[in-house]
């Protein structure tokens, strides 16, 4: 039972992580980013994936280029004459270290005596 409750645990901390990756990286890239195909929101998604022995994988898809407008690149100005740094968009490794860091912490420190009661009671209402 003890198994049962931990897999529960995992399945709904990476769930809950997977939708605030996606709503803080939505509200990053309307705040950001002025074009737009719709391509970059329409096709994210996560899933969750949980194994018998307390293995849990939170998997996210994304458009390819989503990591390349995240890269800071080098563009020539106006004038051609030289360099000019941009800095990235900040649409993906801000949200996919910041879920990393908060996933580890949540399993390290949230398992407590009250949620495993109530997810035992959750089993046993189903």
């Amino acid at each position: 039972m003890e198994n049962i409750i931990k897999q529960r645990f995992l399945e709904q901390i990476l769930t809950e992580e997977g939708h605030k990756f996606l709503s803080g990286q939505t509200a990053a890239i309307n705040k950001r980013l002025k074009f737009r195909s719709g391509t970059l929101l329409n096709e994210r998604s996560f899933s969750v994936q949980s194994g018998t022995d307390l293995n849990g994988k939170l998997s996210f898809r994304f458009p390819y280029y989503t990591r390349y407008l995240d890269m800071r690149r080098k563009v020539l100005t106006h004038d051609n004459r030289y360099q000019k740094e941009k800095k990235g968009y900040k649409i993906y490794n801000r949200f996919a270290m910041g879920t990393y860091y908060t996933i580890a912490r949540r399993l390290s420190t949230e398992l407590t005596d009250d949620v495993r009661q109530a997810i035992k009671e959750s089993l046993i209402e189903k």
